[in-house]
């Protein structure tokens, strides 16, 4: 297994079988996990005129999770991103798709509804083991050269490029605040104990304005990164009367 990787599984879930199966998989609060899943259901096998016959995981409501046995469900794709958001549970990942009204641990109340469903959802569970996303966006971009068609590489690979692009430009902000700072500093250190002439007071002007704007971009970027970690995170919980 590739040192980026902390732990895999490869699962198929069935359109036909109700409730949910045990991944094997055990995730922790800090954990980042990615669910990239592909392959489609029908859903209306033996009905006629029903919309619901090619749906895919991207679709995000048909593909759904649970953490430990008595977890609320949730939906592990959000918007097309392929990235599970954990890190407020902790316990066994289960995996299952959603047909009909759900109890609120996931389990259905009409489970003879799946009798007739056909096809399956093909399911990567990937629990990372660094928060280096250079070192996912390397592994995820081998894996789409090799399988170049495939959504959910695709998708995974950009929800991370845009974590790697905010970190990066937090960390250069970062280091030019405390260059700044180091600048003024020493200015202020030079005219400690003398007069400072106008050139100097404009220059410590000049840097301290500088600092307030980096110092902004760096409260922009943070709130842009949590922004991110709470779509990661976003579960969209339903509750037990929805249909779908």
């Amino acid at each position: 297994m590739p040192s980026v990787i902390k732990a895999y599984k490869h699962i198929t879930i069935a359109g036909d079988r109700a409730g949910m199966r045990d991944t094997g998989i055990d995730v922790r609060k800090e954990d980042q996990v990615s669910i990239l899943a592909t392959g489609s259901i029908d859903f209306c096998a033996k009905w006629g005129g029903c919309k619901y016959r090619n749906v895919t995981p991207a679709d995000h409501w048909p593909l759904i999770g649970r953490i430990g046995k008595e977890g609320h469900y949730f939906h592990p794709i959000v918007r097309d991103t392929h990235k599970g958001g954990f890190s407020l549970q902790e316990g066994r990942l289960y995996l299952g798709c959603k047909d009909g009204p759900l109890q609120a641990n996931g389990r259905p109340y009409n489970p003879e509804w799946y009798r007739d469903n056909q096809g399956t959802f093909s399911v990567d569970i990937i629990v990372w083991s660094t928060d280096d996303y250079g070192q996912i966006i390397n592994f995820l971009s081998e894996q789409l050269e090799e399988n170049p068609e495939n959504k959910a590489i695709k998708d995974t690979l950009y929800i991370y490029a845009t974590y790697r692009q905010v970190q990066l430009a937090a960390e250069k902000a970062a280091e030019a605040a405390q260059e700044t700072q180091q600048e003024i500093s020493d200015l202020q250190r030079q005219t400690a104990n003398r007069p400072t002439s106008a050139t100097e007071r404009q220059q410590i002007q000049e840097l301290e304005a500088r600092l307030a704007s980096l110092q902004a971009t760096l409260a922009e970027l943070d709130q842009m990164k949590k922004q991110l970690q709470q779509e990661q995170q976003k579960s969209e919980q339903l509750t037990a009367s929805s249909s779908f």
